[in-house]
Formats: structure tokens, C-alpha cells, sequence
């Protein structure tokens, strides 16, 4: 009578679980997916209690050989931002592979956004990331106190659509 084959050991099921998953992320990487990572949703200022807030999603492709500095950049200027006047949120989406990177802000109001945008730190990091930049979008919305905090989810269709005015922060 053979005897029965025993079960394989936990950290050969865990291996062959983690195969399958690395195989299936990398045939989606091969197959062109638009996979991307988003940082958690950094809450900076208080949650609005009333009124409405401003929140600006934008959507940039980076050539590939400009990418490092342009990351440098990015991440300067997202720490500068922390201290600025009226920023609620921050958040930023990138393809770990690919060259499209996200920002996802939220602001207590449209001058508030508009005063960083004028501000020397936001211009200089403009001027150094222009040249980096294939192409780049933004869209801005007003919503409610009780649609925060913003998601991407709600935030990235804004980018496609094709019916909204284009609109300055």
C-alpha cells in the first residue's frame, strides 16, 4: 500500500503563493498595465468644518532620462509645501515602472492654492521641471466640507474629463 505524501511544509505554500502573485504582476507590467503606487493621503491642517474646500489633482509625463531629477524636485517641493498657508492634504501617485507621476492636493480655498502657486519655491521648481516634462494636466474642484478628504478615486476622472472648463486654482 503506498503512503500518502505529506502536505508540503507552510513556507513552500507561502513561496508558491508569492510565485504566482510576482508572476501575475509581472505579466502585467509586460502586458502595459498602468499599475501605480499612491502615497497615503497626508493630512496637513485641520478637517474644514464648513464651507467649501479646493482640491487640485494633476497628471504629468516625465521623460524617462529626466526622471531622477525630476523626483528630487518633486519631493522638495512637496516638503516645502507642507508649511504653506491653507494646504489640508497631500498625496502623490507614480508609476514604480512607467513614467507618469500624480500629485493630489487640498486646499481651505482657490487663494490659497493660487498663493503657493506664485510662491518663489513653486516657480523654481516649475522652471527646474519644465524641461522634464512630455506633458502635463490639472483639474480643480470645489467640493463640500463633507466630501473630505479627498480620494484619488474621485479625483482622477476629473483629469479625462473633456467637458469641464479648464480652471486655474
Amino acid at each position: 500500500m503506498p503512503v500518502p505524501a505529506a502536505p508540503p511544509p507552510p513556507t513552500s505554500r507561502l513561496l508558491g503563493c508569492l510565485r504566482t502573485w510576482l508572476t501575475g504582476l509581472s505579466a502585467a507590467f509586460l502586458a502595459g498595465c498602468d499599475f501605480a503606487f499612491s502615497t497615503p493621503l497626508r493630512l496637513v491642517g485641520a478637517r474644514p468644518e464648513e464651507g467649501p474646500h479646493v482640491v487640485i489633482v494633476t497628471s504629468a509625463v516625465i521623460r524617462t532620462e529626466m526622471r531622477g531629477a525630476f523626483v528630487r524636485e518633486s519631493r522638495r517641493l512637496l516638503e516645502e509645501m507642507q508649511s504653506a498657508d491653507g494646504l489640508l492634504a497631500t498625496s502623490i501617485r507614480f508609476q514604480p515602472l512607467g513614467s507618469r507621476v500624480w500629485t493630489l492636493t487640498a486646499w481651505r480655498s482657490r487663494e490659497h492654492a493660487r498663493a503657493f502657486a506664485g510662491s518663489a519655491g513653486h516657480r523654481r521648481a516649475r522652471q527646474a521641471m519644465d524641461r522634464a516634462l512630455v506633458s502635463f494636466r490639472s483639474a480643480t474642484r470645489e467640493l463640500p466640507a463633507t466630501a473630505f478628504p479627498p480620494s484619488w478615486q474621485t479625483a482622477l476622472p476629473w483629469l479625462e474629463d473633456e467637458t469641464a472648463p479648464a480652471e486655474a486654482p
